[in-house]
């Protein structure tokens, strides 16, 4: 039976699946996508993948030509080079905001998406892992509370990770190893557990509890760890 048709959202189903074959490295650089191809090989008409595919270029994850046909990004050493500074300087900067901000509920979201990296990796399901990875940095840099950075940040992340994934003959570009373990998966984790700095008593303390933050008793929405 075909799965897809079990899929409510075909398109979100093909997105999914294109990604799934980048994480698995069975598209090439400058390769032409193949639409009659994607449509045979799931039995689906042109129209959930072209819809799919269009969702993929607004992304930043395919390409698209004057003429309408897309393509997995080309890239040579020093755009794949270009990319991934980019993407550190993104992720490090935000991490430095959240510092600064210094607000316990961030450090919640942000552990529980580092624990959902290290069981995804655990799991050996590629795509899982990926996506947790991708979902980690990205609650990093949303935490920011930046909304022009997480901008930015999404398209770069995604032809980051699209250029790393892709089978690219003869560029140097980074591991395609599952993700890294959760205690050295990036400078931006590695800035986020560094000690923060003195901060002022929270200004949401309840009239009953002292603040959480300068060391009183639990605040009721910012507990203790």
């Amino acid at each position: 039976m075909n799965t897809f048709r079990l899929k409510r959202n075909l398109d979100e189903a093909v997105y999914e699946q294109i990604l799934s074959g980048i994480f698995e490295g069975k598209f090439h650089s400058g390769e032409q996508v193949q639409i009659e191809r994607l449509c045979e090989q799931y039995e689906i008409s042109r129209t959930p993948v072209i819809q799919a595919l269009k969702r993929l270029a607004t992304d930043g994850i395919v390409e698209t030509s004057p003429t309408g046909k897309f393509f997995f990004p080309a890239a040579d050493e020093r755009r794949v080079r270009d990319m991934m500074e980019m993407r550190l300087f993104f992720e490090v900067g935000a991490a430095n905001l959240i510092c600064d901000i210094g607000e316990p509920a961030m450090d919640y979201r942000i552990a529980e998406c580092e624990e959902e990296c290290s069981r995804s990796q655990e799991s050996g399901d590629s795509y899982r892992s990926s996506m947790a990875d991708m979902k980690l940095h990205r609650m990093i840099v949303a935490c920011a509370r930046n909304s022009y950075m997480t901008e930015l940040y999404s398209r770069v992340q995604n032809n980051c990770v699209t250029l790393n994934y892709l089978n690219l003959k003869g560029v140097a570009v980074v591991s395609q190893e599952a993700p890294r373990s959760a205690k050295s998966r990036s400078p931006a984790c590695f800035r986020l557990r560094r000690p923060p700095p003195p901060r002022p008593c929270c200004p949401r303390q309840c009239h009953h509890h002292p603040c959480a933050v300068c060391g009183g008793a639990d605040h009721p929405q910012y507990p203790r760890k």
